[in-house]
């Protein structure tokens, strides 16, 4: 695989689809960017970067493969937290614990300027609340992002990736693909999103290397997540 430094994690790839370019405010799809798709996007990453697995027990299980640091900050807050932990826990308790770190969608935002994607601009919620917005700075990794999503879902390809792969899985039951595509089309192409989802159209490397991240997004899309704690 490419040195994921070269290339947008799943949750900065969430973070720009929810993004208005010009603005840099939340699209109304993506008011629930907080919750359940950036944590199943961060622990998906964790499980491609062989950091953790998701055992097919009645739990869940999270297992602790590797401690080794990633190069993404987020990305090692999460990774702590399962590190430090001394118990053996369901996914959804990551789940949550992820969901749960403070200033998620800044620090994933912040994570882009970095990258000179993103500018962060001071401005007022509410005409009263002091508020950073992040509009885009650079264009291309949103539309190769868009591009690589289209190609999947608009066209008869079978040369899709793992990655794509993933991240279609996580944004298939979200209403974050309704940001760059029609709702009408999306809806026809329903039937082709779940044969690549169900690893139908793609080979059986890919298949594999992706297997794991989905039981994690199963489990996000099955059981409520709910934030109660706050983690720095």
């Amino acid at each position: 695989m490419t040195n994921q430094k070269d290339n947008l994690y799943f949750h900065e790839e969430i973070m720009l689809l929810s993004l208005r370019e010009e603005d840099g405010k939340l699209e109304t799809n993506a008011a629930y960017i907080y919750g359940s798709h950036v944590a199943s996007a961060v622990m998906a990453e964790l499980i491609m970067l062989g950091r953790i697995e998701v055992q097919k027990d009645d739990n869940f299980t999270v297992k602790l493969l590797s401690n080794e640091q990633t190069e993404n900050e987020l990305l090692n807050t999460a990774l702590n937290l399962v590190n430090e932990d001394k118990k053996d826990r369901g996914a959804n308790h990551w789940l949550s614990k992820f969901a749960a770190i403070k200033n998620l969608r800044e620090r994933i935002a912040e994570g882009l300027c970095g990258r000179g994607i993103l500018k962060a601009v001071e401005g007022k919620a509410f005409f009263f609340f002091d508020k950073t917005y992040y509009p885009e700075l650079n264009p291309r990794p949103e539309q190769d992002l868009v591009a690589r999503l289209e190609k999947a879902i608009f066209t008869e390809t079978r040369e899709i990736d793992e990655r794509t792969l993933v991240l279609l899985s996580l944004l298939r039951k979200s209403e974050l693909l309704k940001i760059p595509f029609e709702g009408k089309a999306l809806k026809e192409r329903r039937h082709r999103m779940k044969e690549i989802t169900e690893g139908n159209l793609v080979s059986e490397a890919a298949q594999k290397a992706a297997e794991a991240a989905q039981t994690a997004i199963m489990v996000a899309t099955m059981v409520p997540i709910m934030v109660t704690t706050v983690i720095t």
